[in-house]
């Protein structure tokens, strides 16, 4: 027990905190180019996003997803955050999304659910972070939590991190633990981590040596910190 407690001491809990404030404060991260190239290929990139503008107002929402991830990569923000808005308002997660390409011909097919993670977990990082819109910090939860219930595990990890330390919202442990548990329970290594410090310390449970050396095995054995004996 005292090599776990020595593994999780406090500054490298704080380095895995840092970690994840960095993903609640960053905003999607396909590369720009690349996110061009999937989509327009050598397409100028006014006449592809013409392309998908006319498949989106005829609500192909998949259109409408990809002129939110291109709107993104060119900083134009607003933009990006009204193309996501359709996506994870309205879209039917139980569906399958599909665009007409520049060539003509019909992209492959595939599940709604997953497109619309991506895009209420952007939207939560654009409302989180207030580019190019006003921030609402509570409109960044209310889309974590959706894209959470879609199976987005690392959604799942920052709403449980935002009711942990009551950033723009009450601070609750009982929800905190809840979504954490989401998470880890998705193989997140961010919310098996944090409910190993809330056992560990005793916040908002009662304390248990044992239950916080358990979930920081399962973090360490998703590879992302050192598991120190």
């Amino acid at each position: 027990m005292n090599g776990f407690c020595n593994t999780i001491k406090d500054n490298k809990m704080k380095k895995l905190i840092f970690a994840l404030v960095a993903i609640v404060c960053g905003v999607c991260s396909t590369n720009a180019g690349e996110a061009q190239e999937d989509y327009c290929g050598d397409t100028n990139l006014s006449d592809c996003i013409s392309h998908f503008d006319k498949q989106c107002e005829a609500n192909n929402y998949a259109a409408c997803f990809v002129l939110g991830e291109l709107h993104y990569k060119q900083k134009q923000h607003s933009e990006s955050k009204k193309y996501f808005e359709m996506v994870c308002d309205k879209a039917n997660s139980k569906s399958s999304f599909q665009v007409k390409l520049l060539d003509g011909s019909l992209s492959k097919k595939v599940p709604a659910i997953e497109a619309m993670q991506v895009a209420c977990s952007n939207l939560a990082k654009i409302y989180g972070t207030g580019k190019g819109v006003r921030q609402d910090k509570g409109k960044a939860l209310q889309y974590d939590k959706k894209a959470c219930d879609l199976g987005e595990a690392q959604s799942c990890a920052t709403a449980g991190f935002v009711y942990l330390f009551g950033d723009g919202t009450k601070i609750d442990y009982k929800l905190a633990k809840s979504y954490f548990e989401k998470s880890c329970e998705m193989q997140n290594f961010y919310g098996c981590s944090m409910l190993s410090v809330m056992y560990r310390d005793g916040k908002g449970v009662e304390q248990n040596l044992s239950k916080a050396k358990e979930y920081h095995d399962k973090a360490c054995n998703l590879g992302k910190i050192d598991c120190d004996e």
